[in-house]
């Protein structure tokens, strides 16, 4: 079987990757860089062989690919029209502010156009998730929604999302919320959620998005060091450049604690749950990167007790169920206080970097090796 990677090819989950393709005794695979596909280079086709695999794998990490996809973003078509609009001439000036969240609506409709382009261009071809699965993967609202009329338990969802803070305060009261989580409906690694808890006038917001004033006015940036908002100006400012971005808002699920409040994130491979890492949170925000640790997943399921890990298993296989055609997915996992139930909290299609984490010998790229040779 030969491979073909599109990716950024010095990134890590390319080197993984293809390491685990040539520990199996196959061919390396081609690399593609992003980059060079979105100038419209022919690489890709050139690489793609009869019989040949695509893996498109994520074009995160890399500045350039960044502001490529931003320039596929305009003038596209949004009938929602949210965001920030930036030029092709702003865009041809940008300059790497890393960690900056910019324009994350103009990004999706790139990104979104590029596979859709994509789509086209390999027609019948072999892929390991399909292009079209992976826009409708990165829209949390829309992928959370799929999973709800499946019947996969998810939290409670905002109907509508509100375009302001005060919108949001308006819903929430309506809804008799008190506390919500709000997440950039395109984002991923915890870019723009926001805990937001409201108690009458006061509220306060959690968030890994550091706020900056700057000459052109707000502006939010990722940050390693999570936050806490209660100026009413600050977290209305936060708020008001998120939802204007367009968010997904859910009811806040208490999490059940093993020494701080914790999920997990299970990869499902070929539709069967694998490798599971527990992420024990300092905050509410349990994400790894943002120096939080990981649990005792032997402690866990000792915890859930035979029956309550099977339910727990059986909820993730029902998610990637609705997504079949994808080969890998990483699934978001809360169990809630009292270790009773467990909701789906997101889906990521390309959630299998979880360095150093074996089950069966195998880690996480050498199962999806595995799983592709069984599937085509």
């Amino acid at each position: 079987m030969q491979f073909v990677v599109l990716g950024n090819p010095a990134n890590r989950r390319c080197t993984l990757f293809c390491a685990a393709v040539e520990a199996a005794g196959l061919p390396p695979p081609r690399v593609v860089s992003w980059a060079e596909h979105l100038r419209g280079g022919d690489a890709l086709e050139r690489a793609l062989s009869p019989g040949a695999v695509l893996r498109i794998e994520s074009p995160g990490e890399d500045a350039e690919v960044e502001r490529l996809l931003l320039l596929r973003g305009v003038d596209a078509e949004d009938p929602e029209g949210l965001g920030t609009q930036l030029s092709a001439r702003t865009l041809a000036e940008l300059r790497d502010t890393r960690g900056r969240i910019r324009a994350p609506r103009q990004w999706y409709l790139g990104f979104s156009r590029a596979l859709a382009e994509l789509g086209e261009r390999i027609g019948e071809r072999r892929v390991l998730t399909p292009p079209a699965t992976i826009v409708e993967l990165f829209d949390k609202a829309r992928s959370q929604r799929r999973l709800e009329e499946a019947g996969v338990p998810v939290p409670e969802i905002l109907p509508a999302s509100p375009r302001s803070f005060a919108g949001l305060r308006a819903a929430l009261e309506t809804a008799s919320w008190g506390r919500v989580f709000v997440k950039l409906r395109y984002g991923s690694s915890a870019s723009g959620v926001v805990a937001l808890a409201v108690h009458g006038e006061r509220c306060v917001a959690t968030t890994s998005a550091e706020l900056v004033r700057g000459e052109s006015g707000v502006e939010l940036y990722n940050s390693l060091r999570v936050r806490r908002y209660t100026d009413p100006a600050d977290v209305g400012a936060v708020l008001d450049a998120l939802c204007a971005e367009g968010v997904h808002v859910e009811r806040w699920v208490p999490k059940a604690s093993l020494g701080g409040p914790f999920d997990l994130r299970v990869l499902a491979v070929g539709g069967v749950p694998r490798h599971a890492v527990v992420r024990v949170g300092r905050t509410t925000l349990t994400n790894l990167h943002l120096g939080n640790a990981r649990g005792d997943l032997g402690r866990l399921q000792a915890r859930l007790g035979e029956a309550g890990w099977e339910r727990l298993r059986e909820t993730v296989a029902a998610a990637a169920g609705v997504y079949a055609d994808a080969l890998h997915l990483g699934v978001d996992v809360a169990v809630a206080q009292g270790f009773k139930r467990c909701f789906v909290l997101e889906l990521n299609a390309f959630g299998d970097l979880l360095p150093g984490l074996e089950v069966d010998g195998r880690d996480t790229y050498a199962a999806e090796v595995a799983a592709a040779l069984e599937r085509f």
